[in-house]
């Protein structure tokens, strides 16, 4: 869109920043592309779901309130895809600015410190630390 309104130099390319292997598009950028699949993928392995991907944002929005979970698990889950989808196009936007290589690792550590960071300010009872919610994930998640 930038491109075809002027606002990027025409020798730009339009090609995705994180494969550069297919046109840049919101969808593409936020789920399809190899990068971003394997955020998803390692999020949703962390619940214990095998899913397939959506063709859509919406699409997936959809397919994520389908899903019940009780107490704080909740809430985590809702704030999932919201916290994943901000990171990515926020990685992306970084990664343009400063030519930086965008890392899966350091993505999905920051999104787990995003996650902890919003739960511990939204609810007072929450009764893990942002430690605990970042480095033991996996072993407190079915506890809450």
């Amino acid at each position: 869109f930038l491109l075809k309104i002027g606002s990027l130099d025409s020798n730009a390319s339009p090609l995705c920043l994180f494969c550069n292997s297919d046109v840049e598009t919101a969808p593409h950028v936020l789920l399809h592309c190899p990068f971003s699949w394997s955020i998803w993928s390692a999020i949703i392995e962390d619940w214990g779901i095998h899913w397939c991907i959506p063709k859509s944002v919406d699409g997936l929005l959809y397919w994520w309130m389908c899903w019940k979970f009780y107490n704080f698990d909740k809430l985590i889950w809702r704030a999932t895809p919201l916290i994943v989808l901000w990171s990515i196009w926020k990685l992306r936007n970084d990664s343009v600015s400063s030519n930086a290589q965008p890392s899966a690792t350091g993505l999905l550590d920051l999104i787990k410190f995003r996650s902890a960071i919003w739960l511990k300010a939204s609810t007072k009872e929450f009764p893990y630390s942002v430690h605990d919610l970042v480095c033991n994930w996996r072993q407190i998640r079915g506890g809450i």
